[in-house]
């Protein structure tokens, strides 16, 4: 009883540790072609999946701002979580397309 009572300490331990983990991983990255732009809302979704772009987010390449955003374009998004939205830190046009 008392191996069992250890593993399941130990166990919780490593998956409380684990969990820490992934909640301080805020390096993520997107590929793909632009589906959609919302002007009002300073979102783009690539491939279905919806992206806020703020007063801090950086261009890279030949793109100035927001506003050169268009559908069909293939970018790379470097992204942060922010109470469940994807946050744009920067946006670039993607060389691997």
């Amino acid at each position: 009883m008392t191996d069992l009572k250890t593993l399941t300490i130990a166990g919780l331990v490593l998956l409380a540790a684990t969990g820490v983990a992934f909640a301080d991983d805020d390096d993520h990255e997107a590929h793909g072609h632009i589906d959609a732009v919302n002007q009002q809302a300073n979102t783009v979704t690539l491939d279905h999946t919806t992206y806020r772009l703020t007063g801090s987010t950086e261009y890279g390449d030949d793109l100035d701002g927001f506003n050169d955003l268009r559908i069909g374009q293939s970018v790379e998004i470097e992204f942060h979580q922010d109470h469940g939205q994807r946050v744009a830190d920067e946006v670039e046009l993607d060389d691997n397309d």
